[in-house]
Formats: C-alpha cells, structure tokens, sequence
C-alpha cells in the first residue's frame, strides 16, 4: 500500500519495480486464506482509532468497477464479477461510508465498505416481484445497513449526521436509523404524501414562505458554467406517511422530518442549463434560516466521497486497469484502493 501511494497507482505492475515484488502481489491477492472483508477490517480499525467526541458527517454513496476490457483474463464461472449497471459490462458494485470530522472538515476514516455482484443470471426486478420484497432483500438495504455498522463502530462520536444522495430516499431509512445521537440529511427523490394532508412533499415547499435568499458559487463541469448562482430558501415541519403499496408491519404511520428547498432563481441560470434544485429531508431541527443553511452546505460535503471515487479511477490510481485473474482478487485490491485513496485525498486538503 505503501508502494501504491508513492507511486499513484494500484495496478501491479505500476507499483511493483522488480519482479520478486510483482510475483509476491500477485500472490498475496490471489491468496484463498482470506478474503476483501478480512482486508477491511483494517479498514473499520483505522476509522475506530480517529473516533472523538465530536459531530460526525458520514458520507455513502455507490460505484461500480468495471472490467469489462480485460474480462477474458477471468474465467467464466468466476463468482466474484458480474454485470453491472450496463448489463454487457462486467465488474463489481463499492458501497464505502466515508467519515468527515465537521469541526475541521477532514476525513478520519471508512467505517463501512459494502462490495458485492450481480449473477449473471440474475432475475429481472419483475421476476423478483421487487415492490414486494423486503427492504432487507433489495440492494437497496446497503444505505441502512452501512449506518447500522457505522453508529456500532463509532461509540464516541457526540452525533452522527448521515448523508445520502437520492438513492437513499429510503422509508425504512427514516424509520430505523435516527435516534438520540444519529441525525439523517438526505437528497429526496420521492414526491412523499404527507400524513394528514391533501398536498404532497414536493407541492407543499414549492408553495411555503420564501425564508432567505443566498448566493451560490458553482464551479464549472460537464454539466455546469462558472457563476454566481442566486439561491431562495424554504423550508418546513413535515410528517412523511408510510409508503401506501407496502407492509407496515413494525414501523411507524408516518415519520417527522424537516424538509428544505434550495431553488435557484431564473435570472441566474444560463441558457440551455437546468435550475439548481436541491431538497433535502433532515431529522435535525430548524429553528432559523441559519440552520437551514448549515444543513445545505453539510449536504455540499458530498464532493469528498466523489473526490475519492475519482481518485481510485481515471484520475488517479486506474483500478479499472488492474489486471487480475480473478474478481476476488480484484475486490481485495479495491478494499487496498480505498485506503490509498482516502490518505491522498486527506494529503491533497491538509
């Protein structure tokens, strides 16, 4: 791991100089004794030792790894690597937890690294009676399950705030995880009814009171232009009703939350570009507009995650240009991946 960091890169004959040293990789990655979960403990220990009395922001969101390139060098009846989101590619799915201390806005640690692959075989969400299926049956059940782990690992945070993309806009997220200590802040995706109301999530903010107005710096990328965004903000006390087409069984009717709205206004969005729109769900309080905001930019903390996502790949250490035999191999390199990553992002912000 050492050797990867210096060397910027995972694929083994990168950072590997002599051949003794790319026999012995190769060997220790293609070692059956133990597999990527025994790897990453080492992970979870690393994060535990950071743990401190302070508020916690942990991050989650998901990748895939394709191999889809060098997929001859697998066998066919390989285990480890499937489909994926393109389902004529191959690879594997990364769902890590990365964790932000909020009062110097530093990473301190993975707490949870969730990686996994789809059958070949695989039935289709049809097939599967997906709407029906248990939470803890569905992909899905990564976003509660890695906070689950996470709120056992880190036993001396003071609070846990939990960040999720719209991905995570899960009921049973909202039902199971929050509670004295831990906090939720999630992207909605879903127009929720809204228990004892005639108006749903999205309509019920679109038509509150304007609370603030804020500028916005983006930055430009593909899909964004360099500018000055102007941003109104809203926000209220709502009561998200359990979802009608599933069971109840042990959860609650319905769940309080805070729901925001950040919407850019027209006049700032240029032509041929979307408004910037987020709204986010928070079991934090708001008592102000300040405290709206400071729930916004705790959302904007997403980027690290991305950061590392992009620093594990084509822009830094090429793990999707590994070239390994196998996918257990492979998956043990992306645990190693995901430590080397997490210490360069924390060099490239100290």
């Amino acid at each position: 791991m050492a050797d990867m960091l210096n060397f910027g890169n995972v694929v083994v004959n990168k950072f590997c100089t002599t051949y003794a040293e790319k026999k012995g990789a190769y060997r220790m990655l293609d070692n059956d004794n133990f597999v990527h979960k025994d790897l990453a403990e080492g992970l979870y220990r690393a994060c535990k030792s950071n743990d401190e009395p302070v508020h916690m922001l942990c991050i989650q969101d998901s990748t895939e790894f394709n191999f889809t390139h060098h997929i001859d060098r697998i066998k066919e009846d390989d285990k480890d690597i499937g489909p994926i989101t393109n389902n004529d590619n191959a690879g594997f799915f990364c769902h890590p937890m990365l964790v932000i201390n909020s009062t110097n806005q530093l990473p301190i640690g993975i707490s949870d690294v969730n990686i996994w692959n789809r059958s070949w075989d695989k039935l289709s969400r049809h097939e599967r009676d997906y709407k029906h299926q248990g939470i803890e049956e569905k992909e899905s059940y990564r976003w509660i399950s890695g906070a689950e782990r996470t709120k056992k690992l880190l036993t001396k945070a003071t609070f846990l705030t939990f960040i999720g993309d719209r991905e995570c806009d899960i009921y049973e997220e909202f039902a199971l995880i929050p509670d004295s200590r831990t906090h939720l802040l999630i992207r909605s995706r879903i127009n929720r009814r809204l228990y004892g109301e005639d108006q749903k999530l999205f309509e019920k903010l679109e038509s509150s009171n304007l609370r603030a107005t804020y500028d916005l710096e983006i930055r430009h990328n593909r899909k964004r232009k360099d500018r000055t965004a102007r941003m109104l903000l809203k926000y209220e006390k709502v009561k998200i009703e359990h979802p009608k087409n599933k069971k109840l069984g042990n959860k609650p009717i319905f769940v309080e939350m805070w729901a925001i709205e950040a919407r850019e206004f027209p006049e700032t969005v240029p032509v041929g570009e979307e408004a910037i729109l987020w709204r986010l769900l928070t079991t934090h309080p708001i008592s102000s507009p300040e405290d709206a905001l400071r729930y916004v930019d705790w959302y904007g903390h997403r980027w690290f995650i991305e950061e590392l996502f992009r620093v594990i790949k084509s822009k830094g250490l090429m793990i999707e240009s590994a070239q390994l035999e196998t996918g257990a191999g492979l998956k043990k390199l992306a645990v190693m991946a995901f430590q080397v990553a997490l210490t360069t992002l924390i060099l490239k912000l100290s």
